[in-house]
């Protein structure tokens, strides 16, 4: 009988003890493994443009306590504010332009890289999810549908301003980048 009554005294500890013990065994089952310049290098250097790659990644102040999908993450989030600053350029230029063929095409590319960005966060709500197919499918049609803007910018290259293409060059680029980290997942 006196033994029931030290039960509720010890009952928290052995609770403690319990959960802490289940901790230890599901945690060991998943390393997190934190970015530090190795990591960054070692998912950058798959990248057809590693520096580039690098260099958005390290602009971001939670790169170096980032994982492999934090680095992608990170990356995506990289080409969404490019994404988002080629659609207003292209924006203004297409109200700005003179030639009736140019305006269409700045309209266009505007609406791509804008669109771009609203499926750049659909992506980075896959990848939060550990959802890496649909992360990937999405980055896939992104990288697909800047592929044929460019393309469709290049017959009137000398009439576009060279930020543009550089800048659409960077967003591709980056695009791959998050791409192949996305495909080792």
């Amino acid at each position: 009988m006196a033994s029931l009554f030290l039960l509720p005294h010890f009952l928290p500890s052995l609770l403690l003890i319990a959960l802490s013990f289940t901790f230890l065994l599901h945690s060991h089952n998943l390393p997190v493994v934190k970015a530090d310049d190795n990591l960054i290098k070692q998912e950058c250097g798959y990248a057809d443009a590693p520096a580039l790659c690098i260099q958005c990644v390290k602009s971001n102040p939670k790169a170096l306590e980032a994982d492999s999908v934090g680095i992608a993450t990170i990356i995506v989030n990289c080409v969404s504010e490019q994404a988002n600053a080629l659609g207003t350029n292209l924006s203004k230029l297409a109200y700005e332009a003179k030639d009736k063929n140019l305006t269409t095409l700045y309209q266009e590319g505007s609406k791509v890289y804008l669109d771009a960005c609203k499926d750049l966060s659909t992506v980075i709500s896959s990848l939060g999810k550990g959802d890496y197919d649909s992360a990937n499918h999405g980055l896939g049609t992104t990288l697909r549908n800047q592929g044929l803007c460019y393309v469709s910018f290049q017959s009137y290259e000398p009439d576009v301003p060279e930020r543009i293409v550089y800048d659409m060059g960077v967003c591709t680029a980056l695009s791959e980048s998050a791409m192949r980290i996305i495909d080792r997942l």
